[in-house]
């Protein structure tokens, strides 16, 4: 993202309000959710998984130490699952898979404050975010989903965006 780019976007982000601001990626095909786990776990700091097909998790478990078990990874078809970890060692970050059983798609929702990620430095805040752009590119690919920035917590970001109340991210060009 570039420095005009960043300045219309910035205003869904700034300044803090206490709300978490989302990045959604929406009708991720199923068959993907290996390889975007494996990007999550190696490109953000100790992810742990606290919710899997909308089951509370008694204790967290490490995401690096369960991507290859397969019985495991079947889960992530249904439901909610949660993702917690960190990023620049500073702030936190969720990814939220939504996966309904009926559908061969899923979306992802990314979750980060304000507050957190972004200091007094506009340079700095526009590298942070194009370090977590860069990771949603890799979990993109060339797959066909939207990207959609909303402020704090969408009802529906399709629905948002034509409201005006987020913006679509190209991840190609990001």
């Amino acid at each position: 993202m570039n420095i005009s780019e960043w300045q219309k976007t910035k205003k869904y982000m700034l300044p803090y309000d206490g709300g978490a601001s989302q990045i959604h990626l929406l009708s991720i095909p199923k068959g993907n959710i290996q390889r975007i786990l494996s990007i999550i776990s190696s490109s953000v700091n100790k992810p742990v998984i606290s919710l899997i097909s909308n089951e509370p998790l008694s204790e967290n478990i490490s995401l690096i130490e369960e991507i290859m078990d397969k019985v495991f990874l079947e889960k992530f078809n249904y439901g909610q699952s949660t993702i917690s970890a960190s990023i620049f060692d500073i702030a936190n970050i969720t990814f939220e898979l939504w996966a309904e059983d009926t559908k061969v798609t899923f979306d992802l929702e990314v979750w980060f404050w304000a507050d957190q990620f972004f200091t007094e430095n506009d340079s700095l805040n526009l590298n942070r975010f194009n370090e977590l752009l860069k990771i949603l590119k890799s979990i993109v690919n060339e797959l066909e989903c939207k990207c959609i920035l909303t402020p704090c917590e969408a009802s529906d970001p399709l629905e948002d965006l034509q409201k005006g109340y987020g913006v679509e991210i190209k991840l190609k060009s990001a």
